[in-house]
C-alpha cells in the first residue's frame, strides 16, 4: 500500500503546473458554463463569485503595480460587483429560481426595478453601467451585451455580461502580461 500512495505524490508532482493567467482564464470558462445553464438552480454562483472577486483584485492589483492605474479601477469595478452579486445569487437559490427564470432587474419603460422589493436603484445594473463606461475608455466598446436588452434581466444574463466584463479585462491583462521569445526566425508569444 505505501508504493501506492508514493506513485500517487509522485504523479501530483508531475502534473504540469498552470500559470495564474490559465487559472484566471479557466474561471471566465466556468462563468460562461453557468450563465450557460440557464435551467439549473444557481448552486455554487456565490462560491464562483468569490473566486472571481479574488482574481480581479490580484488583476487589478497587478496593473497598478504595472503602471495602469486606470485599467486596474476596471478591475476594482469587476471585485466589487462580484461582491455585491453573491447575494443575489443566494436570493435566487433561496427562492429555488432557476438562473434562467430569476430576475436580476425588469426593466418599466426608461428605468429599471429590482422584482423583488420595486426599488429603482439596482446595484448590479449601476456597476454594470460602470463597468460598461470604463471598458468604453480602455478599449473603446462596451463589455455588456444583454443589459438593456432583454426584460426580465435574468440571473443567466447577469452572468453571461459579468463574466464578458471580466472577459474583457482579461484579455487587457494578458496583452500586459505576455513575452516573445526568439528562436531562430520564429518569434512565440508567450504567457508569463
Amino acid at each position: 500500500m505505501e508504493g501506492c500512495c508514493g506513485l500517487a505524490v509522485v504523479l501530483k508532482e508531475r502534473k504540469p503546473a498552470i500559470s495564474k493567467v490559465e487559472e484566471y482564464m479557466l474561471l471566465e470558462e466556468e462563468g460562461r458554463r453557468r450563465a450557460a445553464d440557464r435551467d439549473s438552480l444557481p448552486v455554487g454562483d456565490e462560491d464562483f463569485l468569490g473566486r472571481l472577486e479574488v482574481a480581479a483584485e490580484e488583476i487589478g492589483v497587478d496593473l497598478y503595480q504595472e503602471g495602469f492605474e486606470e485599467e486596474s479601477k476596471f478591475a476594482d469595478n469587476v471585485l466589487f460587483l462580484s461582491f455585491v452579486a453573491a447575494s443575489r445569487a443566494r436570493d435566487c437559490l433561496t427562492r429555488g429560481l432557476r438562473r434562467g427564470v430569476c430576475p436580476v432587474a425588469v426593466k418599466v419603460g426608461d428605468k429599471w426595478f429590482d422584482p423583488f422589493t420595486l426599488d429603482e436603484y439596482i446595484a448590479e445594473v449601476a456597476l454594470l453601467d460602470a463597468l460598461d463606461e470604463n471598458s468604453k475608455r480602455f478599449v473603446n466598446r462596451r463589455c455588456t451585451y444583454l443589459k438593456g436588452e432583454i426584460s426580465p434581466y435574468t440571473w443567466s444574463a447577469f452572468l453571461n455580461d459579468l463574466t464578458s466584463c471580466y472577459h474583457t479585462l482579461l484579455d487587457f491583462y494578458r496583452d500586459v502580461k505576455v513575452q516573445w521569445r526568439k528562436e531562430g526566425k520564429c518569434l512565440w508569444r508567450e504567457l508569463v
